[in-house]
């Protein structure tokens, strides 16, 4: 499996899902008339930047936390299986 397609596709259903979710408002119509195009902005230079020999991940994980307690909502670890409920 090639990760940075699997991503890739990741991203499409992303903006698909946003532009089902923002299409009923003139400001979210707006707002995916910026975002669509950064992105394949975006996809474009990371495609240059690898056939440079430089990987560029599609996305960025960062955490915003001085400490992990796992249960916060957006917790990428839980959701992934990767943390339970054992010390």
């Amino acid at each position: 499996m090639n990760i940075n397609r699997y991503m890739q596709k990741g991203i499409s259903a992303v903006l698909a899902t946003a532009g089902r979710y923002y299409a009923g408002s003139r400001e979210g119509r707006a707002f995916l008339g910026k975002l669509g195009p950064a992105m394949l902005e975006a996809r474009d230079r990371r495609a240059r930047h690898e056939r440079e020999g430089l990987h560029v991940p599609p996305f960025l994980i960062a955490s915003i936390a001085s400490q992990c307690n796992l249960r916060w909502a957006g917790c990428y670890a839980r959701a992934g299986g990767g943390c339970g409920d054992a010390p």
